[in-house]
């Protein structure tokens, strides 16, 4: 192991301590400490109020910096129902172990930070931006993805950048310079190719499309086998090998089903996913599956405590020391309209997490 690579080994594991004890709230440190809990997260969805509008809010995902979430997602609140594109929310997300309870705490209307403000401005144009996801730490770049239909058909795009920092720290004042927007050539057909999610350290991917029949939507994946690995040097950087020609991929059979299958999202060996396949609890619901010896296994609903009779879209999880979060978004009456965002902990359906296929 080289310096640089002992020096960031040491710099995570210093701020990963940093992050547990302002994740727990350190008990240990101060019995007496008191917290006024804000949005308190169970096993049953709770209403992200104040992300939601009268509007659609949905397509959600956060990469984790310590213990400060940049929440983004898709949204047509800017536009009065029209297209779609992509807003960023900060979210402070903290378990209290004394207590067992998991607290979100968000502001209304958050004043963006330069990276955010940039990236956004590089992401949405007049068309519909959805499925935002990230890709961190492949190589030296740190990747931004969605979909977009300014072509008429939804593609999958990108930005890359080299300039984010470790753990989501910027110390220049100049704005970080952004490649793109790129079209993902690699998994683009003429068909809808939507919700790219990376996992086995970037080296394999999950995303949607319709290019079977132009209608159903099921779940493709695909192996690149030359690409540089995160925390990697030897390779072919993640970008250049998505320009290339579109590539076979091929229809994960076992995550198929009769109905739609739509926005695969990975966190180390499970995949959640939304379907209206038969047997649901009506529309479209959520549903996991485990990676095992580099398959994925049969998919489980998350029942009835996260499903309802209407539509629930586009699952996020989030890893939270001990606990696993749901995010998604649903189309619920008790909303404030359209479609809303909920949280729920999950942590009984899925108890570990590998991370050895991040």
């Amino acid at each position: 192991m080289n310096a640089h690579r002992i020096t960031r080994t040491i710099t995570a594991a210093t701020l990963g301590m940093a992050a547990v004890l302002m994740l727990t709230g350190c008990p240990w440190y101060n019995p007496d400490y008191k917290f006024d809990f804000e949005t308190i997260i169970t096993d049953v969805p709770v209403n992200l109020e104040k992300l939601n509008t009268e509007y659609d809010d949905y397509n959600s995902v956060a990469p984790y910096f310590l213990d400060r979430y940049d929440f983004y997602f898709s949204t047509n609140r800017n536009r009065k129902g029209g297209d779609y594109n992509i807003v960023c929310y900060p979210l402070d997300i903290s378990y209290h172990r004394r207590k067992d309870t998991i607290n979100i705490s968000m502001e209304e209307h958050p004043a963006l930070n330069l990276t955010q403000r940039t990236l956004l401005g590089k992401v949405n144009n007049p068309a519909d931006q959805l499925g935002p996801n990230f890709l961190m730490y492949s190589g030296d770049y740190h990747y931004f993805f969605y979909a977009e239909n300014e072509s008429g058909n939804f593609d999958i795009k990108f930005v890359y950048s080299s300039q984010w920092e470790e753990w989501g720290v910027r110390v220049s004042p100049q704005p970080p310079e952004f490649a793109g927007p790129y079209g993902a050539t690699l998994l683009n057909s003429a068909y809808d190719d939507l919700y790219p999610t990376f996992y086995n350290r970037g080296s394999e991917l999950l995303f949607c499309s319709n290019r079977e029949d132009g209608e159903t939507f099921s779940i493709y994946g695909l192996t690149i086998e030359d690409v540089v690995r995160i925390y990697e040097k030897e390779g072919v950087p993640l970008h250049e090998v998505l320009m290339r020609e579109q590539a076979e991929a091929e229809k994960v059979e076992i995550l198929s089903a009769t109905g739609n299958d739509k926005c695969p999202f990975v966190l180390g060996n499970v995949v959640v996913f939304t379907s209206d396949r038969e047997g649901g609890a009506g529309g479209f619901d959520l549903y996991y599956a485990k990676l095992t010896d580099g398959r994925w296994g049969t998919p489980v609903s998350f029942g009835p405590k996260i499903n309802s009779a209407y539509n629930e879209y586009r699952p996020m999880l989030v890893h939270l020391e001990r606990k696993v979060l749901l995010f998604f978004s649903s189309d619920r009456p008790g909303g404030k309209g359209g479609y809303d965002l909920y949280c729920a902990d999950v942590s009984e359906q899925i108890p570990e997490l590998s991370y050895y296929y991040l």
